[in-house]
């Protein structure tokens, strides 16, 4: 007869983005916190079997290859292009646009 999974997916599917997205790791104390679970074990051992999931040789597809990865921000205040007079910003046009047109 099955059992009914202690744990909801919804908690599991929360565990993996929290891993992930975490710069430098999430420890099981603050995915216990986050996921409000009922003791510190449970999520130790969520955080292992996911990190043996990652790992896990006997499906064939695991992260063989060293992947690099790089945080980016898009978005900001506009950058001000108040320029004193109208042939440091004809500079400006001509040096942006030989600098796009050699790429």
């Amino acid at each position: 007869m099955a059992q009914r999974p202690s744990l909801s997916l919804h908690k599991w599917l929360m565990a993996f983005s929290l891993m992930c997205s975490a710069k430098k790791g999430i420890s099981a104390l603050r995915l216990h916190k986050n996921l409000d679970l009922k003791s510190y074990k449970t999520a130790w051992r969520m955080l292992r079997q996911i990190r043996t999931a990652m790992n896990n040789m006997k499906h064939g597809k695991t992260f063989g290859t060293i992947v690099e990865v790089d945080e980016t921000y898009v978005g900001g205040k506009p950058r001000s292009l108040a320029f004193r007079s109208s042939s440091e910003l004809q500079n400006y046009l001509l040096d942006t646009a030989s600098s796009h047109l050699a790429t």
